[in-house]
């Protein structure tokens, strides 16, 4: 009985040392300046440019994701509209969007009279939020508002 116990428990402990070893794997992504140039503004990622400019100020503009209430027509199973406790079940992720922070991004310098913007940075990071202890994407992009 002690061997049998003895092997079990062996077997458990070498079996649970299996250490995770990731596969390589490659990412590509491309975003979309047309927005803005759509709108005659001038982008760029470099912090200088070969024209004289006006500097209007530094801009910054975050998207945050969050949770919202699912509509009944977003139910995967019909057996789930009727299962809505109090917990998350009835909410859904949204990503925060890099277009509709371009948006922004764009009314923001209209309002300002800039007609481009020079050093654009965008990062994407995730943060806790402290009240639900989850943690969120969020999307930021700064540079400085300028006038040609």
């Amino acid at each position: 009985m002690k061997k049998a116990l003895f092997l079990l428990v062996s077997m458990f402990i070498f079996a649970s040392c299996a250490t995770y070893q990731p596969a390589p794997k490659s990412f590509i992504s491309m975003i979309d300046y047309s927005t803005f140039t759509k709108q005659g503004i001038y982008v760029t990622e470099s912090n200088s440019v070969n024209f004289d400019y006006e500097a209007i100020g530094s801009i910054c503009v975050e998207e945050l994701g969050g949770w919202v209430s699912k509509k009944k027509s977003e139910y995967s199973d019909p057996k789930e509209q009727y299962y809505i406790g109090s917990g998350m079940s009835n909410k859904v992720y949204i990503k925060p969007d890099i277009q509709e922070a371009f948006k922004k991004l764009m009314d923001k310098l209209s309002q300002s009279g800039a007609n481009g913007l020079i050093n654009m940075r965008i990062e994407f990071t995730t943060e806790l939020d402290l009240t639900s202890k989850l943690t969120i994407d969020k999307i930021i992009v700064s540079g400085m508002a300028i006038k040609r």
